[in-house]
């Protein structure tokens, strides 16, 4: 469920004023995090939340399996901004979800880097890499996905990029790998 509408443009709500509101359906964890945010855009009302841990084990809070991948639960939000749709892979690295950005009112597709020490080590040369090309390729003419933003959210990296018709693979095995 959205949060209600305020003044602002993009519909969001301050923190409190989204605590006011939601506290009964927001999780215990979630009651505090929520007040480090500037601005709450969605809160994933009605969805079946992880129910995070008081202590903070090897599993982040109950919210990562035991890869280090975030528990994904449909309808549920990340960063109080972005509506999880639904998963649309799953790698080494990690794990792409297609949401629905509320702030920027479109479809983007959020890679979850999994929470690992090594993991994360590399998304940051990936993430060099991606703001390099989105530098040199201002004028959008070499055919490059584009990464958006990326942020933090319970202990994961989160890369925001464009989302595309097909993935990598799906393209080249529909052209027979030419």
């Amino acid at each position: 469920a959205r949060v209600e509408e305020e003044t602002d443009v993009r519909a969001s709500v301050s923190p409190s004023r989204a605590l006011g509101r939601h506290r009964a359906a927001l999780t215990a964890l979630e009651r505090a995090e929520v007040l480090e945010y500037p601005r709450v855009y969605f809160a994933g009302i009605g969805a079946k939340k992880v129910q995070s841990k008081e202590a903070c084990g090897s599993d982040n809070h109950g919210y990562d399996d035991d890869r280090g991948d975030y528990v994904m639960r449909k309808g549920d939000h990340l960063a109080y901004r972005f509506e999880i749709i639904d998963e649309l892979g799953k790698g080494s690295f990690g794990q792409v979800m297609r949401c629905y950005d509320h702030k920027m009112r479109r479809t983007v597709a959020v890679k979850v880097i999994r929470n690992k020490k090594r993991f994360h080590q590399q998304a940051l040369v990936e993430l060099k890499v991606l703001e390099h090309l989105r530098h040199k390729d201002q004028k959008d003419e070499h055919n490059l996905v584009k990464m958006e933003e990326y942020f933090y959210f319970r202990s994961h990296l989160c890369i925001t990029f464009e989302l595309l018709s097909i993935n990598l693979y799906d393209f080249l095995k529909n052209n027979n790998f030419r």
